[in-house]
Formats: C-alpha cells, structure tokens, sequence
C-alpha cells in the first residue's frame, strides 16, 4: 500500500521537533510502533489524529515555527480520497 498521500512536508527544522523524528530516541521509535499499530488495524483516522494532535501542540507552543494547518487538511482529503478514512473521519480529523 502506498502511504505517501499521508505525507506532511516541513521544513527540516520543524519536522526535527516532531514525536515521529529518529532523533527523539527510544520514546520517538514507540511513538512511531503507535501509528503502525493503527494503520495495521485499518485505523488510519487514529494514527492521523497523533500525528496532528503533535503537530498542532508544538505550533500552538511555538516550538514549530510554520504553520501546517492547511497542509493537515489537505493530508486528510487525500486519506479521503485513497478510502483509508470516511467522510465522518474526515471532518473530525479537520475540525482537530
């Protein structure tokens, strides 16, 4: 299955102070075992909510600098589109 649709693009400086980054260490590598798990269970909308929920975190306290808000959403109309979420998913993962 290609996952690529579910990428978020940021700036390397931004992506390094994500919970997914290799450089947060053993708490980064089960933070990653999180989504797959997910993702193996056909819960795309949950492993997208971590994803998002960690993002939003560090904007709101300045340790992003950008600001992904609008590529979070298209992230999700492209899940939409591929049919790993529904519509209902769809609209919480937006609303998040």
């Amino acid at each position: 299955m290609d996952l690529l649709y579910l990428v978020l693009y940021s700036t390397t400086a931004d992506h390094a102070q994500t919970a997914i980054h290799g450089r947060m260490g053993s708490q980064g590598k089960l933070f990653r075992q999180q989504p797959k798990h997910h993702i193996k269970n056909g819960r795309f909308d949950k492993a997208m909510k971590m994803d998002i929920d960690d993002i939003n975190s560090k904007m709101k306290s300045g340790v992003i600098k950008g600001n992904y808000s609008q590529s979070m959403i298209e992230a999700v109309e492209r899940a939409r589109s591929k049919g790993n979420l529904t519509e209902a998913q769809s609209k919480r993962l937006k609303k998040s």
